[in-house]
C-alpha cells in the first residue's frame, strides 16, 4: 500500500500490526530519456526508447527532472537493461480521397526494457563527464 504525501514523497506500509506501524520512505525520480519523462522508484521495470547498450548491463541516467526531497541534489538513476524488444505493430493508413489512392504501411519501435536499480546522489566522477 502507498500513500503520497503533500511534498511529492510516497510513504510504503511495510507492517501493520495492532500496535506500531513501520513507515519506509520511497524515493521516487521522474527521469527524460527518449524525448519521454517516466516516473520511477527503485524495483520499477520501465519500457524506453532504445538505447545503445548491451543487454544485462548498468546504465546510468543524469537527467532526472525531479526527485523527492529526501533524494538530495545531482541525482543520477542506475538502471540495470533487461533486454530489447519491438513494440506492437503501428499501422499507417494514408488515403486521398476521390483518387483512388491509398498506403497501408506497418511499423514497429525497438524499445529497452530497464530495472530501476538505484536513486542516488551523483558521485564527483560523474559530475566531470
Amino acid at each position: 500500500m502507498t500513500k503520497r504525501t503533500e511534498c511529492g514523497t510516497s510513504v510504503r506500509v511495510v507492517c501493520v500490526s495492532h500496535f506500531s506501524i513501520d513507515l519506509e520512505i520511497v524515493v521516487i525520480a521522474v527521469v527524460k530519456t527518449g524525448g519521454k519523462q517516466y516516473c520511477v522508484e527503485p524495483g520499477n521495470v520501465v519500457k524506453v526508447e532504445k538505447l545503445d547498450v548491451e543487454p544485462e548491463s548498468i546504465v546510468s541516467l543524469t537527467d532526472v527532472l525531479f526527485t523527492s526531497p529526501d533524494a538530495g541534489e545531482n541525482v543520477v538513476v542506475k538502471a540495470e537493461v533487461l533486454r530489447h524488444v519491438r513494440n506492437s505493430k503501428i499501422i499507417v493508413f494514408k488515403k486521398r480521397r476521390r483518387h483512388n489512392s491509398r498506403r497501408k504501411n506497418g511499423h514497429r519501435q525497438w524499445q529497452t526494457i530497464l530495472r530501476i536499480t538505484d536513486i542516488s546522489a551523483a558521485s564527483t566522477e560523474l559530475k566531470g563527464e
